[in-house]
């Protein structure tokens, strides 16, 4: 998935920029920062993907064709494979 879109802002460019500099400067584990550089990130706002039974049917026919045509390319432990075809059943 790509990332989410991010837009920053310097605080010197918002109109309300006295008011947040004046209520972060009271705030004492803030009293070493310099107040002129902060900056506000904000991110795109993205909808969590939604999983549908036929995107998981074609990942699972996929995965048991992959598995079952290059059985040999398949990572083993010990003689075992680590995906077996009970594992893509389940």
């Amino acid at each position: 998935m790509p990332r989410r879109k991010q837009l920053t802002f310097h605080i010197q460019d918002l109109r309300c920029a006295g008011h947040i500099i004046e209520e972060l400067s009271q705030l004492p584990q803030l009293a070493n920062f310099d107040m002129s550089s902060i900056e506000l990130t904000i991110k795109e706002n993205r909808p969590a993907p939604k999983i549908v039974k036929k995107d998981i049917d074609i990942l699972i026919d996929r995965l048991q064709r992959g598995f079952s045509a290059n059985k040999h390319t398949v990572t083993q432990l010990n003689g075992c494979y680590l995906i077996t075809n009970v594992h893509l059943a389940k």
